[in-house]
């Protein structure tokens, strides 16, 4: 989740007041300690669980600041937990090992964060962008279905009917897989351009910012607006960000529906080309390169009433070829 794209704070900094990165202010921003790459070291790598560190007071105090909490607090991961990671990050795409190894800075977790997971750019002398990701912790506690459930149910009202959604993925793999997958192509967007631009404020650090990419081109018009309508967008919100959830649980089954005549491989890769790109990559690995099946189910009373496998659409087929890329 790249979420400052969905929360447009102002923030009170060095005496300036500023947009976050939702909204641009790149500029600005790339005054800020958080940005700059100097801050972070120059640490060599030999394995991606050298990259696991407690998060620096620079980035919890800047989240802390952005998201108006109080209660962010630094988890360290244990050295067990460290070994996990590593075996997940090297079962990531090739392209996003590549880039990963050069462009990442570090790999933090922070108790109580919005969401499961958090994308940011950083900058160095020169302009060029790298990146860390921040997790929160419970993605290292959650199995896969249980995470990606826990995500969806916050699309959801939660006193909108006796139904519930769930997400079933068939595997074992623990929920810091998914999420590894989902930040690390934000990760290689930001670097590789996969779409024109993976948010407004770094579209003054590239040389050239294209009206579309192959992945883009025919789904979307710009970052946010779809080249054709999906109504059902209209009531897509997670975690809590833009505002309270507008879907009603009794109305899962149009929603998802609606979702399957649509080229998005779930609701919360509608809402932007970033959080498409990222999604789609995620659940195509999944389902075209791990064989694994991705399921949306709707229950009532404990009893499946609606189920649905966006892998088997075929407007989403249709995209497959475009993730090409990120296995050559």
């Amino acid at each position: 989740m790249k979420y400052s794209k969905y929360i447009i704070t102002l923030l009170l900094c060095s005496g300036l007041l500023f947009v976050s990165t939702c909204g641009g202010g790149g500029e600005t921003l790339r005054h800020y300690p958080v940005k700059k790459k100097s801050n972070y070291g120059n640490k060599k790598i030999s394995r991606f669980r050298d990259l696991v560190a407690p998060c620096p007071s620079l980035v919890l105090e800047a989240w802390k600041k952005w998201d108006n909490r109080s209660d962010y607090r630094v988890y360290t991961p244990t050295e067990k937990e460290k070994d996990l990671i590593e075996v997940d990050l090297l079962k990531l795409p090739p392209l996003t090992r590549r880039v990963l190894k050069k462009k990442l800075l570090g790999i933090f977790f922070i108790s109580n964060v919005i969401g499961s997971g958090i994308t940011d750019w950083v900058l160095d002398s020169r302009g060029n962008i790298y990146c860390y990701m921040i997790f929160n912790p419970i993605v290292l506690k959650k199995n896969m279905s249980e995470l990606i459930t826990w995500k969806e149910q916050t699309c959801y009202r939660d006193n909108s009917g006796d139904e519930t959604v769930e997400i079933s993925v068939t595997t074992r793999e623990r929920g810091f897989f998914y999420i590894a997958l989902h930040e690390s192509t934000h990760v290689v967007d930001y670097v590789q351009q996969i779409t024109p631009f993976t948010e407004e404020g770094v579209k003054k650090f590239y040389p050239r910012v294209p009206a579309s990419t192959p992945f883009t081109k025919g789904t979307w018009c710009s970052l946010k607006k779809t080249c054709r309508t999906f109504p059902f967008r209209k009531k897509v919100r997670f975690y809590g960000l833009g505002g309270p959830p507008m879907a009603e649980r009794r109305d899962a089954r149009k929603l998802y529906d609606a979702l399957m005549g649509s080229p998005f491989f779930s609701l919360y890769g509608s809402m932007n080309w970033a959080e498409d790109l990222a999604e789609f990559l995620t659940f195509y690995h999944l389902t075209q390169k791990m064989g694994l099946t991705y399921r949306i189910s709707v229950k009532k009373g404990g009893k499946e009433v609606y189920s649905c496998e966006p892998a088997a659409n075929p407007l989403v087929k249709k995209r497959f070829k475009t993730m090409e890329v990120f296995y050559r």
